[in-house]
C-alpha cells in the first residue's frame, strides 16, 4: 500500500511538472489576440492602469482614443480587462486570474492617444510594464511598483511622484517636481530634471546619473548614488550609503546618524552635523561648518572660499588645503588636538586646555574656527 502511495505521488508530480513545462513552453511563444477595446478620453482628467501580472506594454495612438489590446491563451470574457469611468477618471484593472496564475502568461497594450495630457497614474503589482513611447507634458505621473520590473522612457510632469516597493525601475530621462521613495529592489534614472525633488530610500538602491534641481535625499538603509548633482541638496544618512560626483550649489545640509556619505568635487557651502558614521569631500571648493559627536570627516579642500568650522565633542577631522592658502585659525581645546602641518612638517599644535590664535601664509582674510571637547583636528598644509 505504502508503494502504491509513493508511486501515485511521483505519477501526480511528474503530471505536473509536464503540464507546467509546456504551459510554460507556450507563454514563451507569441499570444493570441483575444480582446481589443477602445475608449475616448474626452472629459477624462486621469487615466488610472492598474495591472496585476503578466505584461503590459505601452504605445502612443494613432487616434484620439484609448486603445486596449488583450493576448492571453484562453479566450475567457472574464478575464478581459475592467475598463470603467467615473467621474473624469477612467480606470484599467486585470479581468479574474485563474487558480494556476502564477505561471499563467498574458500580455495587455495601451495605446494611448497624443492628446491626452492629464493625470496618468501606473501601478503594477507583479509581472512587468514596458512604454515604448514618452509620457511628456502631463499635469501629475503617478507611479507606483510593488513587484516585477517596469521601464519607461522619458517622462515629464509637474508633478511626478514614484514609488517602488520591490522589483526594478528604468527610467530615461525624467522631469517635474518629484517625490521617489525605494523601501527595496533597485530604481536606475538617467537623467532627472525640475525645481524640488525629494529622494527617499529605507532599502535597495537607487542610481541617478545626472540631477538638476534642490534636492532633499533621506537614507535609511541601502545606498544611493548620484553621478552629478546640480542645486542645493539637504542630505539625511541614518545608515548605508550616499555616493555623490559633482555636488554643485550654493548652499547644502548634511545630517548624519549613521552610514557613509562620500562626494567628490564638491562646489558651494556645506554644513553637517555627524553623530556618527564618516563623511569625505573631496576637490572641495568651498566653505561651511561641521559638528561631530563621534565618527570621523575628511575633507580635500580644492579652494578655501570663505571660512571653515569645527566643533567636535569626539571623533576625528582630517583637513587637507593648498600650501599656498592664507588663513587665520581660531582653535580652542578642552581636550584632544589641533595639529597644523606643512609638507608632513608639523608647525603648530594645540592641545590640553587651550586657546591659540595664529595666522598662516601673507594677508589672511579667511578663519578656520575649530572647538574641541574630546577628538583631534589636523589640518595639511600640501
Amino acid at each position: 500500500m505504502t508503494k502504491l502511495l509513493i508511486n501515485i505521488r511521483k505519477a501526480g508530480l511528474i503530471l505536473f511538472l509536464v503540464t507546467a513545462g509546456a504551459l510554460t513552453g507556450y507563454a514563451a511563444a507569441d499570444l493570441p489576440l483575444v480582446n481589443t477595446q477602445t475608449v475616448g478620453l474626452g472629459g477624462t482628467d486621469t487615466l488610472s492602469i492598474s495591472y496585476g501580472s503578466g505584461e503590459v506594454i505601452l504605445r502612443e495612438s494613432g487616434t484620439g482614443d484609448l486603445m486596449v489590446k488583450e493576448y492571453m491563451k484562453t479566450d475567457q470574457p472574464r478575464y478581459y480587462a475592467n475598463i470603467s469611468r467615473s467621474g473624469g477618471t477612467v480606470t484599467i484593472k486585470p479581468g479574474r486570474r485563474s487558480w494556476f496564475n502564477w505561471f499563467w502568461e498574458a500580455r495587455m497594450e495601451l495605446y494611448l492617444p497624443p492628446s491626452f495630457r492629464e493625470n496618468i497614474r501606473i501601478s503594477n503589482s507583479s509581472g512587468s510594464f514596458r512604454a515604448e513611447t514618452d509620457l511628456l507634458d502631463y499635469k501629475t505621473i503617478d507611479i507606483n511598483v510593488g513587484s516585477g520590473s517596469v521601464s519607461l522612457n522619458r517622462l515629464s510632469a509637474k508633478t511626478l511622484s514614484i514609488r517602488v516597493s520591490s522589483g526594478d525601475l528604468d527610467i530615461r530621462g525624467a522631469g517635474g517636481n518629484s517625490f521617489i521613495s525605494l523601501s527595496s529592489g533597485r530604481l536606475q534614472i538617467n537623467e532627472l530634471s525640475g525645481q524640488e525633488h525629494r529622494l527617499k530610500t529605507s532599502s535597495g538602491r537607487m542610481r541617478i546619473d545626472t540631477l538638476q534641481g534642490n534636492s532633499v535625499l533621506e537614507l535609511s538603509s541601502g545606498g544611493i548614488v548620484i553621478d552629478g548633482l546640480t542645486g542645493n541638496a539637504d542630505m539625511e544618512i541614518k545608515s548605508g550609503t550616499l555616493q555623490i560626483t559633482g555636488l554643485t550649489g550654493t548652499a547644502h545640509r548634511f545630517r548624519s546618524s549613521s552610514g557613509r556619505t562620500i562626494i567628490e568635487k564638491a562646489r558651494g557651502r556645506i554644513d553637517g552635523e555627524i553623530s556618527s558614521g564618516s563623511l569625505s569631500i573631496e576637490n572641495f571648493s568651498g566653505e561651511g561648518s561641521f559638528g561631530l559627536n563621534s565618527g570621523n570627516a575628511a575633507l580635500d579642500m580644492e579652494e578655501l572660499t570663505g571660512d571653515l568650522r569645527f566643533r567636535l565633542s569626539s571623533g576625528r577631522v582630517v583637513l587637507n588645503i593648498p600650501r599656498g592658502t592664507s588663513f587665520n585659525l581660531d582653535a580652542v581645546t578642552n581636550s584632544g588636538r589641533v595639529q597644523v602641518t606643512e609638507a608632513g612638517n608639523e608647525t603648530a599644535q594645540v592641545s590640553g586646555n587651550s586657546t591659540v590664535l595664529r595666522s598662516f601664509g601673507p594677508s589672511p582674510d579667511r578663519t578656520i574656527y575649530a572647538r574641541t571637547s574630546s577628538g583631534n583636528i589636523t589640518i595639511n598644509r600640501r
